[in-house]
Parts: C-alpha cells; sequence; structure tokens
C-alpha cells in the first residue's frame, strides 16, 4: 500500500514541478528580455507565452545539456589524445624525444630521489 501510494505522489509531483520550473525560467526570461531589450534597441516587450516559446526555440537549438562524459566532445579529446601519442606528442601537443632503444624514458611519475 505504501509503494502505491508513493508511486501516485511522483506521478502527481514530477509534472507539477516540470510545469513550475518551465514557468519560472519562461518569467526569468520575460523579465530579462522586457528590461534589457526594449531600452536598447527599441524591440517590444513579450508575454510569458513568447517567452516561454523562446526558451524551447533556443533549447532546440543550442542543446537540452552541456557535455557529458559520453558526449561528443569527450569522443573527440580521446581521438586527439590518440591522435597525438602516435604522432610523438605528449600532453598539450609538446613533441616528445624518442628514446633508445633500451633506455627508460624519463617520467614525471616516479620519484627521483630514491
Amino acid at each position: 500500500m505504501k509503494k502505491t501510494i508513493k508511486s501516485r505522489w511522483r506521478f502527481l509531483a514530477i509534472p507539477v514541478i516540470a510545469a513550475a520550473f518551465v514557468l519560472v525560467i519562461s518569467f526569468l526570461v520575460m523579465q530579462l528580455w522586457n528590461y534589457t531589450l526594449p531600452s536598447l534597441t527599441g524591440i517590444s516587450e513579450i508575454t510569458l507565452w513568447q517567452a516561454m516559446a523562446l526558451f524551447f526555440l533556443c533549447k532546440i537549438l543550442f542543446g537540452f545539456s552541456g557535455p557529458h562524459k559520453g558526449g561528443k566532445h569527450f569522443r573527440r579529446d580521446v581521438l586527439r589524445e590518440r591522435i597525438d601519442h602516435q604522432q610523438g606528442r605528449g600532453p598539450c601537443g609538446v613533441w616528445r624525444q624518442p628514446h633508445a632503444a633500451g633506455e627508460v624514458p624519463n617520467d614525471h611519475t616516479h620519484n627521483q630521489d630514491r
């Protein structure tokens, strides 16, 4: 019985919270637009519904979230590291000096005082 009450509460609460979030963001967009643009450029003020449409348009055009670990930016960085390693470059594109056969490369991770 407790589980069904909890799931019903979530079923009602999540859409209400999401709608409230969209309304608050739309209100902020409207206030920023109406405070800034009419005085700077002479553009007319917008309504809450126009601000909501502008918010969703920006989300569609510019994305719903920032880059995350599995996103294209992560893959691009991994590919860049692989190419740099294959071309003999170290971190930040600095060229590494090849070491002679059998010689241990000088790593900064190892303690030199041993």
